[in-house]
């Protein structure tokens, strides 16, 4: 049994544990870490004497985490994050330059991130912006764990820790080719989408939940359409789409420069509401106000510009 407030050191012993916990084998973890199967076992079994629980269970040849295992590993992966981010900030220490990590969903990098980070550059050049991609849910842990400043994203974060500022709304649409027909009807049914080849955002994106959420209200589900691929990459979908490989969901707003450049169209779904609030998250414990709101500025100054 654990005994409560016992220093517990994060020594080596940890890393190998979180790789026999995503191998699930001594042997396959002994051999990415470059040591025997019995040195690996032996490693493991002294963390489970000195924590006092057992760290996985066998499930025939495979190792199976406990749920202590699993605690131990996402405290892990939040120290290693820490871990690199000081690496990072110590590196900068000695130019005085700024470090801004910044995480954002594909969406928002399309429609509106880049712009303003170089207008926000230009204004203060001595200041190093990192930008990380990643769906919503992965953005919220790397929030909570304090590996970037903020986050730009569609949807909602529903932690206790998570704060926001709106920066705008977006909607959903339909990228069709250019000598669709949709395009001079005006817009396009549930019942033709369901027709057409269509080209889906990944499982966890923002745009695929929220497309999912609207059909339901609609009585549908995605088995309802000719669902022909799903891809990641927003550009390779566009791409898709303008050489008549099919149809797909976009953000509006990450649309509008293909559309003024003539790659390919937009019409909105008939009788359907696709829209969504596009957020600045932050760490409550981050207390860059005046930072969160110079940004919203330069968003607000660059779209009265357009």
């Amino acid at each position: 049994m654990y005994v409560r407030g016992k220093r517990i050191c994060c020594d080596q012993r940890y890393e190998t544990l979180m790789v026999v916990r995503a191998l699930g084998n001594y042997t396959a973890a002994g051999s990415v870490l470059c040591l025997t199967p019995s040195a690996v076992s032996h490693q493991i079994r002294s963390m489970e004497q000195e924590l006092g629980f057992p760290l996985f269970a066998y499930d025939g040849k495979k190792l199976l985490p406990t749920k202590e295992c699993d605690i131990i590993g996402e405290y892990v992966s939040r120290i290693r994050l820490l871990e690199t981010r000081l690496d990072g900030d110590l590196s900068h220490a000695p130019t005085d330059r700024r470090r801004l990590i910044i995480g954002a969903t594909p969406s928002t990098q399309e429609s509106v991130l880049t712009d303003i980070l170089n207008l926000y550059r230009d204004k203060h050049p001595e200041t190093q912006i990192t930008l990380y991609g990643g769906n919503i849910a992965l953005l919220e842990s790397m929030l909570c764990n304090h590996a970037i400043d903020l986050a730009v994203a569609e949807g909602e974060i529903n932690s206790d820790q998570i704060r926001f500022i709106v920066l705008d709304s977006d909607c959903l649409v339909i990228a069709v080719p250019n000598d669709s027909s949709y395009v001079a009807a005006g817009g396009i049914t549930l019942q033709q989408l369901r027709k057409e080849k269509l080209i889906m955002r990944a499982g966890c994106s923002g745009t695929r939940m929220l497309f999912d959420a609207s059909i339901k209200k609609a009585g549908l589900t995605l088995a309802d359409f000719r669902i022909m691929m799903e891809l990641e990459d927003i550009s390779t979908i566009k791409k898709l789409v303008a050489k008549h490989y099919g149809v797909s969901v976009l953000s509006q707003k990450a649309c509008m420069h293909d559309v003024q450049q003539g790659l390919f169209c937009t019409v909105p779904l008939i009788g359907v509401q696709m829209v969504r609030t596009i957020r600045i998250f932050y760490h409550e414990e981050n207390r860059s106000e005046e930072l969160l709101y110079e940004i919203l500025h330069i968003y607000q100054n660059r779209r009265e510009a357009q």
